[in-house]
């Protein structure tokens, strides 16, 4: 894992730093929506969790797919 968002604890494990900042930046995000008179509800940012969290799922699984090949043909 990067040295930068690696725990200092655990490198296995992501940052309590970065946690909170990820946390931090969801709630600054619906809070400026609601200020804009966009509602956004629980349900929607489940959904958009869960949408983005398969499409990061799908983009490291290509990345490590053509990595792999990439090792193996040089």
């Amino acid at each position: 894992m990067n040295k930068y968002i690696s725990s200092s604890v655990d490198g296995n494990k992501l940052s309590t730093m970065v946690s909170g900042i990820l946390i931090g930046l969801s709630t600054f995000i619906i809070a400026v929506a609601g200020r804009y008179g966009f509602t956004i509800l629980p349900e929607q940012i489940t959904e958009l969790a869960t949408q983005a969290g398969l499409a990061i799922s799908a983009l490291t699984t290509i990345y490590g797919f053509l990595r792999k090949i990439l090792v193996r043909v040089s």
